[in-house]
């Protein structure tokens, strides 16, 4: 029996990163809604298809860090060359 398996899409890993960055935020800091709103509006307008694997594997407590300072490409783990030139 052979099993086939398909990669994972970069919109679902999206969708569930942001779910875990949401609930981390929710139970381990204690920011407002509003702030968490704001972090998670950051999330929407700077994570995308073509960088969400620069991001996967960094600790959720430095990557939301970063996200709330206007830094996120200082939280990725792996990254094309030439990717934090622009920072």
């Amino acid at each position: 029996m052979s099993v086939t398996h398909t990669p994972i899409k970069e919109t679902d890993l999206i969708k569930e990163h942001r779910k875990f960055i949401k609930t981390y935020m929710k139970e381990s800091t204690d920011w407002s809604l509003k702030i968490r709103l704001r972090v998670l509006r950051n999330y929407d307008k700077n994570i995308n298809k073509e960088n969400i694997r620069y991001y996967l594997n960094q600790k959720a407590k430095v990557f939301i860090v970063y996200l709330a300072a206007g830094k996120i490409k200082k939280a990725a783990k792996y990254f094309p060359k030439g990717y934090l030139d622009n920072e």
